[in-house]
């Protein structure tokens, strides 16, 4: 049973009937079951194995996972590279279903490389194949690592831009919504709400330390209350975060002969809404650049 077993391996296939006879002596049968080792990367090659039934998976471990190098079935040989090479397992086979499988000593191999010339050249044959296809297998691996390396980063590179975004574009409604209705209370003409509008566009808010930040905002809430602004305490911090000086508030008034609270409300709104729309532009543009340096990959 074992000879006929044997004779229909293809590396075996031309042996005579006294080399399967005499390599049949020396096999003995394995049976496993799914998901069962048959041994580990690593462990000491002392035995090639000859599928002859079900299905084996050979696995390698790489960049912390194990990859699938191989699916070995009926007729096919397994486990003869560490054999062939004396060096531990390159790689861990497991079964993929039930299988049984006939177990060759390296001694029996050993003797079947000496006396016939055709198991060598077949055996090598089949060893190059493996080498192969294995190196073809881990090249894949390696680059799906660096993919998936690449693609974690661009993530990561991408979330602030795309969150400083969302976040403005769901904040630019209601800034919207409030500056129409701080145009609608100021009573002003269209003139004069176009210049606060433009004056805020285009003013660069300052950078403060938190000692000057407060000594600002002291300073505008008594110009508010002074100006008979209602919440002057309120309104001082997004007056600052709009970029204004007390010389800049008495511009706005007398350039708009509007009520003080409408020209800050008004003021206030108009920096809000520019904020939002710079926020996304500047977010926009650092998704292009990210998008830009990947297309140069």
């Amino acid at each position: 049973m074992v000879v006929e077993r044997l004779r229909g391996v293809p590396l075996f296939s031309e042996l005579s009937a006294d080399d399967l006879a005499r390599i049949g002596r020396s096999v003995t049968e394995v049976n496993l079951t799914a998901g069962e080792p048959l041994f580990a990367e690593g462990d000491a090659g002392n035995h090639g194995y000859v599928i002859v039934e079900g299905e084996l998976e050979v696995l390698k471990a790489t960049h912390r996972r194990k990859t699938l190098l191989a699916v070995r079935g009926p007729g096919e040989v397994i486990g003869e590279m560490a054999l062939l090479q004396e060096e531990p397992r390159m790689a861990s086979v497991r079964a993929r279903s039930d299988a049984v499988l006939l177990c060759i000593p390296k001694a029996a191999l050993d003797d079947l490389f000496e006396t016939s010339p055709s198991v060598a050249r077949g055996m090598l044959s089949t060893l190059l194949e493996r080498w192969e296809e294995t190196n073809k297998r881990l090249r894949h691996a390696d680059r799906m690592a660096q993919l998936g390396t690449l693609t974690a980063g661009v993530a990561h590179e991408l979330n602030n831009p795309a969150a400083a975004v969302k976040r403005a574009a769901d904040q630019l409604a209601d800034a919207l919504t409030e500056y129409q209705r701080a145009v609608s209370r100021s009573s002003l003409d269209a003139s004069s709400v176009h210049g606060i509008s433009a004056t805020v566009g285009g003013k660069d808010t300052p950078i403060l330390d938190p000692l000057e930040r407060s000594d600002r905002e002291e300073t505008i809430e008594s110009w508010l209350d002074e100006h008979g602004v209602a919440a002057g305490w309120r309104l001082a911090p997004a007056v600052v975060d709009a970029g204004y000086d007390i010389a800049a508030l008495e511009g706005l008034l007398a350039s708009s002969k509007g009520e003080p609270a409408a020209v800050v409300e008004l003021a206030v709104a108009s920096a809000a809404m520019h904020g939002l729309v710079d926020a996304i532009a500047g977010g926009a543009e650092r998704l292009s650049s990210i998008v830009g340096a990947l297309k140069s990959y």
